[in-house]
């Protein structure tokens, strides 16, 4: 009885990390040489905005797709903004493209 249930526990976990990848797709980790790699290229994109104030990558990337990164950056200064930038990268995660779009600002309405 032990011999069938060793085996039935393997193929079981093999199932549950199958449908865990399958259902949280943006659970892919990004290596810490690529992660370098695309929070600079995050923040050279930033650059281009003029930015007032500091701005720093929060957390790590989102996998959006295979090839394309998705990097929260904030910026710190008379009002804190929080931008996504969405990198694209080749295999060899050698940055293609950056863009970059307001998420929030604290700019007060009038």
């Amino acid at each position: 009885m032990t011999s069938l249930l060793r085996p039935l526990t393997i193929v079981l976990a093999l199932v549950a990390a199958t449908a865990s990848a399958r259902a949280f797709p943006n659970a892919v980790r990004v290596g810490p040489a690529c992660k370098a790699r695309v929070n600079t290229a995050a923040l050279q994109a930033m650059t281009r905005t003029n930015p007032i104030g500091q701005i720093m990558v929060v957390g790590d990337p989102t996998v959006l797709d295979p090839r394309l990164l998705r990097i929260t950056v904030r910026v710190f200064g008379p009002r804190t903004e929080i931008y996504a930038v969405d990198v694209t990268t080749d295999d060899a995660c050698n940055v293609l493209s950056a863009s970059t779009r307001l998420e929030t600002n604290d700019w007060p309405g009038r």
